[in-house]
């Protein structure tokens, strides 16, 4: 006896994908499947397949944005570190606050 499993579709057409779906199946080239078993099982394998390998690939690309960002990030983090602080206070506050010792005429000639 053969291995067979049965199952049953029901295509609702006011729904877009389902509608889409039966149109694909209604214009289905019989010279690339032999029937809408055959097309709708090559079409959720392919489905669950990608799936999983764009999960795969993601994962891939996630641990080599990590990797490189591991190597990269100390150096500019400690890079960063270095960087003096701001003065208290810029020459312009000090000079409002202590009169005109801190200004330096040279710009207007003087």
């Amino acid at each position: 006896m053969a291995n067979i499993k049965s199952t049953n579709l029901r295509f609702n057409l006011d729904k877009e994908i389902h509608r889409k779906a039966w149109e694909y199946l209604q214009n289905l080239g019989k010279s690339q499947f032999q029937s809408y078993t055959h097309a709708i099982a090559v079409a959720v394998v392919d489905y669950f397949e990608k799936s999983s390998h764009d999960d795969v690939l993601m994962s891939r690309i996630v641990g080599t944005v990590e990797g490189v960002l591991d190597r990269k990030i100390p150096h500019n983090i400690t890079g960063i570190a270095q960087i003096q602080p701001l003065q208290e206070q810029s020459t312009v506050e000090k000079a409002a606050e202590s009169g005109n010792e801190y200004i330096d005429f040279d710009f207007i000639g003087g």
